[in-house]
């Protein structure tokens, strides 16, 4: 599945990501859409694993509680959007 996803994205930089339609209008490459569709499959085959959370993502003790550091940046953000 990684083998295809990369030769799907070699294809796209090759070709760019719009092609030439039947009629001679712009389209979007299949590959594009191919890839997306690899790339979705993936995301749910490894999240049908239910792997651990990699070293770096694990819970770290915070003022407030435990957060990953993806929640801190979530956090971040919403503290920035609010100042405004």
């Amino acid at each position: 599945m990684l083998d295809l996803i990369d030769v799907l994205a070699v294809a796209i930089e090759r070709d760019g990501p719009l092609s030439t339609g039947s009629r001679g209008q712009p389209v979007t490459n299949p590959a594009v859409q191919e890839v997306r569709l690899q790339r979705h499959l993936l995301a749910k085959l490894l999240s049908a694993l239910a792997l651990p959370e990699p070293e770096d993502e694990k819970p770290e003790p915070r003022e407030g509680g435990w957060t990953t550091p993806a929640e801190s940046g979530r956090a971040a953000v919403r503290r920035r959007w609010d100042r405004g």
